[in-house]
This record gives C-alpha cells, structure tokens and sequence, in this order.
C-alpha cells in the first residue's frame, strides 16, 4: 500500500477515534474565559470585513490568530457554542494529523526511502497523544484552542523543518520547506507565546543527529535568525502583556528557593497525570495547589528525588534508543516557558501539557511498538504471544483513555458543573468557590451564594470578589446597611475597584445620599463605560434631583447603551 494512502487511513482512524471520545462535549455550553473571550469580546461581533480585522491584527488582541478563528466560527453559526466546540475537535484532529507525520520522520531514518517506513511506531505515537485523557483541558474548553492553535502551527513547522532538512539539492523547493517552517513559526507565536521554542526544538533533533559542533556549524545562524525573528513578532503583538506580567510578578513562596521548589513539584505532577491521569482539574490556583516556602520541605525533597529518577530513567532510555532522548528533552524544552521563570498568575494548568506531551507519547510509542515486536531468535511461541499481549495492552490504554475523555467531558457541561467537580477535588480552591457562588448568584439561590462567597473569605479573607458579591446579595435583599458595610470593606483592599464602586454607588442612592452617590457613579462611569447600569445609576440620580436636562441627557445614554450590540 503506497504511503499516501496508508496516511490517509491513519487519519481516518484519528477522525474516528476523536469525534468519538469527544462527541458529547458538542452540548457543553461557554464556561468561565469563554464568556472574556469569545461572548463578551468586541472583536468577534464585529461587522467589519476579515480583509478590515486582517488590516489591523492588533484590533483582535495579543493572540490573533486565536480571536480570528473565533470570529470565522461566529460568523459560520452565531454565538452557538457547539460550532466552537466542533471546530476545536477539528482543531484537534488536524494537530493529530501533524503529529503522525511528524512521528513518522522521527521514527525512521532519513536515508530510509518512503516506502521502506516502518509506520508502527508513528501510528501509536499520534494514538496515544491525540486520545490522552489530560488533553481535555484544552480540547473541550473553547478557550483552550491557544494551545490547539499553538500546537498545530509547532507541529506543522518542525514537520516542515524536517523535510527541509531531508532535501537533498538546494533548490526553490528545499527552502520553500524553510520558508512554511518559518511561517508555521510566526502564526504559532499568534497563537500562544510558549512556541517560541520551536527552533531549539529543530536544534535538539539536529543535534542529535549530527552532533553539537556539526549542527552549530552547519546551522547557528539560521537557529538565530529564526529565534530572534519570533522574539520580534512575540514582543509587536504582546510585549506589552509581557511588560505587565513582569511588571506583577512575584515569586511564588514569597522568594526565589519556594518559587523554584514549588516548580519542583509542579513538574512532578505534570509527570503523574501525563503518566496516569488519576486526577484531572480545571483549577491549579494557590489552595487548589499550595506553593511551597524552602527547597527543604519534605514534599519538595521528594520531588527532587522524583525528577531525579525521571532524568535517569530518560538517559537509560536514551542508551537504548537515542530518540528517548530526544522525547526527553522535548518535555523539558517545551515546558520551560511556563514554569515560572518569569512567575505567571497562573501556577498549573493541563492545557499547558499540550505540546510538552508529544515528548512522552514518543517515549511511550517507541516503548509499546518495542513490546509489539518480534526480535530474530525469540522462541516462537513468544514471538505469537508477544504481539498479542501488546496489542491487547494498547487497546486496553486507548479504550480506557476514551472512556476517562468521555467522563471528563460531562464535567465542563455548564459553569456549576465545572466548579462543583472542581471543589469535589480541590476543596480548598478560592476560584472555584468564588465562581460557583458567581452561578448561583444568577440563579437567584440566595443562601448557596452566600455560603459560597463565605467559603471564599474563609480561605481568603480579602477577597474583593466575594466582599462585593455578598454586598449585592445584601442589597438586592433590601439590607442597605449591611451592603455599605461590605462595600466599604472592599473598597478598603482595592480603592479603585469597579464594582466596589458602583455597589457603593447605589447603595448611597438607596440611602438618599444623592450627592455622594452622583460622585460614585461619575467614578464607575470613568472605570466602565460600557456598562449600562451606570447610566441607570446617573439617572436614578437625575429623577431624585428633578433635574429634567440631566434626566433626558441620562436616558439617551442609556437608550443608545442597550441598543448597541454587546
């Protein structure tokens, strides 16, 4: 069978595989940064024409390319979140794609013809990667497809970059491989910042090949050039992200030893869930993972030990065969933009493991292809049981990781279904708390907020959120008192916060304190604009007055508010 067709058979079966495990993830509606991202966001209503949004790709914000797709699936289907969802399957699936043929390169030499490919290997890489449980994080969250993006762009250029390196003569179609690879790189970096390392990806896999001092020789300057040409097109599109987040970093622990120590364990369990998805989570905020303070500490300790016996599992590996190594490397390559070097607010989170995956899944193949295999001189009844032991083994792997999809598909169905599993898991989780009570808030269950947003201040006593949202629960009960009692202790750890101000605002109103109020609802008008409540607030403000210019100033605000499109 020619390998054209063999590859269409491959992804065939990844299609197949894939729409099944994630089928019932089509009904999930938007959940948490979904609403930031795609409901709430601008850009993506927009009537202007793709050739207008393209004209000026900072309009869509720091991960263009991301905000286009979301603007193609709006104007495809409306804001119906199943068309998101289908398309980050599809998404998925075409990453899937890349990474079989980039598996199939890695696997087989580069003197070996086509047709002379052993495909065992690749197919059992693309299988394991594409159907690992941990993938959902970012599959069957709309706001995940950064990471799809990220990943599909990553794969596609170092496929690219192999097959330039496996041209012969160089002529137009050798560096036409470059120039894709290069491009791949750039709508990567669109996508999600970690990209940037995909040249000491190629660099690594050269290196492995050739050597240190070869592939420096032979290729230092294209390494460089394409690095510092994506450092460019990171830091035009989102150094201004990047300057704020410095700008916020702070170690996690409280110093340089707890933010690597804590990293130590993050590390560790990002091994244990891509090795045994045991516990899948939507949330990694500090009580839902605890940071940790010294690299003495007794569960730091053991996870430098762990890492340590990784390292030397890998290089074992690597001695048998030397592409272990190099999925070794890729794991550690791939996770190192995240793992707080600069601290991010976000500590942990699964969809991190998107790309740095790939790394365990070649190990994994190599590993499962190996126990398929029959070598020269086995007696032959192991060479007939062997193989069936090894294929029963991945069946059993791939069904129980689509099983595990399937499950954890139904726990991001709607925003109290997320939150409650998050909670059943990680009961110490302030966001999770905060965000259920945020739910039940909308749904009018006055005491589960409230004994959600106690949760809240029970583990974080300043928590701005949670002040204001039991100031509202006590101002729509009509407790005036009690809201300007939580209203100003939120306005006490965070003076310009916005809904600190704007519950001030009406709860000064209620309490006939017109001009204090007129002066709070001026100040939330500055710090949101766009919202419709203030105008309302103006004027409420305006009638109490009697002064009928200001009210019909206020009322034709209001009016051209609500009829613009949100």
């Amino acid at each position: 069978m020619r390998g054209g067709m063999k590859r269409l058979i491959v992804c065939v079966g990844l299609a197949i595989a894939i729409g099944g495990a994630y089928y019932n993830a089509l009904g999930n509606g938007f959940v948490f940064d979904d609403y930031l991202l795609v409901v709430d966001k601008p850009a993506i209503r927009t009537s202007s024409s793709i050739w207008t949004v393209l004209s000026n790709p900072l309009s869509l914000g720091y991960r263009p390319l991301r905000t286009l797709t979301y603007l193609f699936d709006y104007r495809i289907g409306g804001m119906q979140p199943w068309i998101f969802h289908l398309n980050n399957v599809l998404y998925h699936w075409i990453t899937a794609c890349l990474v079989l043929v980039v598996a199939l390169r890695l696997t087989n030499a580069p003197t070996v013809e086509e047709e002379q490919w052993r495909w065992r290997p690749a197919v059992l890489i693309a299988f394991l990667w594409a159907l690992h449980p941990v993938q959902t994080d970012t599959v069957t969250y709309i706001a995940g497809r950064r990471d799809i993006l990220g990943g599909l762009c990553l794969f596609a250029g170092l496929w690219a970059y192999l097959r330039f390196r496996r041209s012969a003569s160089p002529g137009r179609g050798r560096y036409g491989w470059l120039l894709l690879s290069c491009l791949s790189y750039g709508l990567g970096i669109l996508s999600k910042e970690s990209v940037i390392v995909l040249p000491l990806l190629c660099w690594v896999y050269d290196m492995q090949q050739e050597g240190l001092k070869e592939s420096l020789r032979r290729r230092w300057a294209l390494y460089l050039t394409v690095l510092l040409l994506g450092a460019m097109v990171l830091w035009y599109f989102a150094g201004w992200m990047i300057l704020r987040t410095i700008q916020q970093s702070a170690w996690h622990g409280g110093s340089m030893a707890g933010n690597f120590a804590t990293v130590a364990r993050i590390w560790v369990h990002y091994l244990s869930v891509m090795i045994y998805p045991h516990t899948l989570l939507a949330d990694y905020s500090y009580d839902a993972f605890p940071v940790s303070r010294a690299l003495t500490e007794p569960d730091v300790l053991w996870a430098l030990m762990t890492l340590g016996v990784a390292a030397l599992g890998v290089w074992g590996l690597a001695r048998w065969r030397s592409l272990c190594g190099y999925g070794g490397a890729w794991m550690l390559i791939a996770i190192l933009p995240i793992s707080h070097i600069v601290p991010i607010q976000e500590i942990a989170a699964e969809h991190y493991l998107y790309v740095p995956l790939f790394g365990l899944c070649l190990m994994g193949g190599l590993l499962l292809d190996a126990l398929c295999g029959v070598s020269a001189g086995q007696p032959q009844a192991v060479g007939v049981f062997r193989p069936v032991v090894g294929m029963v083994l991945v069946v059993t792997l791939l069904g129980g990781a689509v099983a595990r999809i399937v499950t954890r598909n139904r726990d991001w169905l709607n925003e109290e279904r997320l939150w409650s599993e998050t909670l059943a898991t990680a009961p110490r989780s302030v966001r999770a708390h905060y965000n259920l009570a945020g739910v039940y808030k909308q749904q009018k269950r006055v005491e589960d907020a409230a004994r959600e947003f106690m949760a809240t201040l029970a583990l974080a006593p300043k928590h701005v959120g949670a002040l204001v949202g039991f100031g509202e629960l006590a101002f729509e009960a009509g407790q005036y008192g009690q809201a300007l009692y939580y209203g100003l202790q939120a306005q006490r750890v965070a003076p310009r916060n916005p809904r600190a101000i704007y519950l001030l605002a009406w709860v000064r109103l209620a309490l006939k304190e017109v001009t204090v109020a007129e002066t709070l609802f001026q100040q939330a008008r500055t710090l949101m604009p766009n919202t419709p409540g203030v105008y309302a607030g103006l004027l409420a403000v305006a009638k109490e007055r009697g002064d009928s210019k200001a009210e019909a100033q206020w009322a034709e605000k209001l009016r051209v508010m609500e009829s613009s499109p949100r």
